[in-house]
């Protein structure tokens, strides 16, 4: 009964990870030539170059392709300009993101959690 545990075991882990190294070969991603990039809390091109330019060109760097700034004026700016595809990606805090997915049906790429933070949380 061990060595038919044994085999079968290990059998499951050989093909866990021949599909796992297969998988990642076959998973490429083609970007745009451009993405166009705002942030939600920031308003305007020159604060938005002062604060996040180091990051616009990390991006770049990782991504490989260029991330322009999208200026904004306000939240509902985000909200329409992904309805009607000026925007590619948005950087939005919890409340703006709320307003911006039930607008858009926007889907998250990355999420911060904090610890110990509750919107509810009375200090």
């Amino acid at each position: 009964m061990k060595r038919r545990n044994f085999l079968w075991y290990s059998s499951l882990f050989i093909a866990g990870c021949s599909a796992t190294s297969t998988a990642s070969r076959v998973s490429t991603v083609k970007l745009p030539e451009k993405i166009r990039f705002a942030i939600t809390d920031v308003q305007g091109i020159d604060e938005l170059k002062e604060k996040y330019d180091p990051f616009r060109a990390a991006l770049e760097d990782v991504l490989e392709t260029s991330v322009e700034f999208f200026p904004m004026d306000d939240l509902l700016t985000a909200a329409s300009a992904l309805q009607t595809n000026q925007l590619d990606l948005v950087w939005a805090g919890p409340s703006e993101y709320v307003t911006i997915h039930a607008r858009t049906q926007a889907t998250p790429l990355v999420s911060l959690i904090r610890s110990n933070y509750s919107p509810t949380q009375s200090r």
